[in-house]
């Protein structure tokens, strides 16, 4: 994982602090730190081991605007 990266949230169980829940699995969360085994997403808030998250894979998306932006479109 590295900051800036999108992650979903695949176990919010314990994800409380201070009373108020803060993780929430299927919600998708941006790194905005990252340690060998912490991450974290949320400003101003703990940080959370990494295994509770999975990085969101965008490569597919990237590539095929890539090639969409390389060819030709015609409008009719």
């Amino acid at each position: 994982m590295k900051v800036g990266q999108k992650v979903v949230c695949i176990n919010d169980e314990c994800g409380w602090l201070d009373g108020e829940k803060k993780l929430v699995k299927g919600e998708i969360y941006t790194v905005l730190w990252v340690s060998e085994k912490d991450v974290q997403v949320i400003h101003n808030d703990a940080r959370w081991d990494k295994s509770r998250f999975r990085p969101i894979d965008t490569e597919w998306g990237e590539e095929l605007l890539r090639k969409i932006s390389k060819s030709e479109l015609v409008c009719v």
